[in-house]
């Protein structure tokens, strides 16, 4: 799968509310970001659920009802 590389300049305080809204909620700066692209992505793929919906395989697979 290909890598996305997001730059930021020093000034820019994005990374640093990235940081902070992620140890927020207990994850990482990077799943934030994914789910972010995900709920964005949605907008335009309505049929589409994002992975990054799911906390991990186990979720998705209890979730989307193929396990109990």
């Amino acid at each position: 799968m290909p890598q996305i590389t997001i730059h930021y300049e020093n000034n820019e305080t994005d990374p640093e509310l990235i940081e902070q809204l992620a140890k927020h909620h207990g994850i990482t700066p990077e799943m934030l970001v994914k789910r972010f692209i995900g709920k964005g992505l949605e907008k335009h793929f309505p049929s589409e659920r994002p992975i990054t919906d799911y906390e991990n395989l186990e979720d998705l697979m209890v979730r989307g009802g193929f396990k109990k």
